[in-house]
């Protein structure tokens, strides 16, 4: 029984190989089984064989799974295959458009991958889904000031202040903004600045929530 394998894979890892290969060479269409053993590889950070497996999931839906898409992304990132991630994440944003969790995660993996032109672009067509993620707001605001646009940048930070005024950096990061645009306004989204009392919101939306594991090392992007 196809189920067999997952199990097989789990407790005898020689047999488990074996029988899932054969599966893959069989004409056997098995959404949930593939899904599974796709996973179970990734788990075990054997990631051509959860590509396979994912690929094979992915290809016996219609479905726009972002778990599965996720776990094929981030394999895909974990061999050091950027290209392919992109492209599974452009196809992904065709079809699916108006997912805001799809859109802020390609976002933050381009900010990870330091190409910070594309990830505005994302951050921006994200906000135009949900003009109160909190989290897109702020990340969007830092990559306006680290690549000198201050003014964007101080106009994101004020809303992102306005949706969480207990943080801090936030406010900081405003004012830092404010001085190398010669900003000499009163700065209304600031003079409550306490250093002492610095919070993190205790909740994010669940679009905020970033999956892919990517270590921010230079030159990674393009």
């Amino acid at each position: 029984h196809p189920q067999h394998a997952i199990r097989d894979a789990q407790e005898s890892r020689g047999l488990g190989d074996v029988y899932k290969r054969q599966l893959l060479r069989s004409g056997y269409q098995s959404y949930k089984i593939f899904f599974n053993l796709g996973f179970i590889e990734k788990n075990q950070k054997n990631y051509k064989e959860a590509i396979q497996y994912l690929t094979k999931a992915k290809s016996l839906t219609k479905e726009n799974n972002l778990n599965l898409l996720f776990g094929l992304v981030n394999s895909y990132i974990s061999l050091k295959d950027i290209k392919e991630a992109r492209l599974l994440l452009d196809e992904a944003t065709n079809n699916n458009p108006k997912s805001e969790l799809l859109i802020f995660n390609y976002a933050k993996l381009e900010e990870d991958l330091f190409n910070f032109k594309k990830a505005i672009k994302l951050y921006e067509k994200g906000l135009k889904l949900n003009t109160k993620n909190y989290k897109a707001l702020s990340n969007l605001g830092g990559l306006y000031q680290k690549t000198n646009k201050y003014s964007d940048a101080i106009e994101v930070y004020k809303k992102a202040i306005k949706l969480q005024p207990q943080i801090g950096h936030l406010k900081i990061s405003l004012l830092t903004c404010k001085s190398f645009a010669c900003d000499w306004s009163e700065p209304k989204y600031v003079k409550d600045l306490s250093l002492i009392h610095i919070s993190e919101p205790k909740r994010l939306l669940s679009s905020s929530y970033a999956v892919f594991g990517v270590k921010k090392k230079r030159g990674g992007g393009g």
